[in-house]
């Protein structure tokens, strides 16, 4: 099982989520709510599994390509290029981590 900070308590269910009602397979409840993962989620599991810590720019890329992203952001200068694109390198270990933590 994954560590996690003291001051964290996640819990992870398979109940009470259909396909209508959310996207992913697991349900991460915080204070009595059901949410999904947030980017903090990610980058913690993709620290464990990859070594390293993603940038939140290479996060919501990869997101985007799987449809995951609600909005262009609105401070982005431009919609149809990306600053700091998502690396071929880091990009499966980010894949592997929302698969884990049932995203896609």
């Amino acid at each position: 099982m994954a560590n996690f900070y003291a001051s964290e308590a996640v819990v992870y269910s398979t109940t009470g989520c259909d396909a209508k009602r959310c996207r992913s397979r697991y349900n991460f409840y915080r204070a009595g709510k059901m949410q999904s993962p947030t980017y903090g989620d990610i980058a913690r599991e993709v620290q464990r599994l990859g070594g390293f810590v993603p940038k939140t720019c290479w996060i919501a890329h990869v997101k985007s390509e799987f449809g995951l992203t609600g909005r262009v952001a609105q401070n982005r200068i431009d919609t149809k290029s990306r600053k700091y694109p998502c690396t071929p390198e880091k990009r499966p270990v980010i894949v592997e981590a929302m698969r884990r933590l049932g995203m896609i």
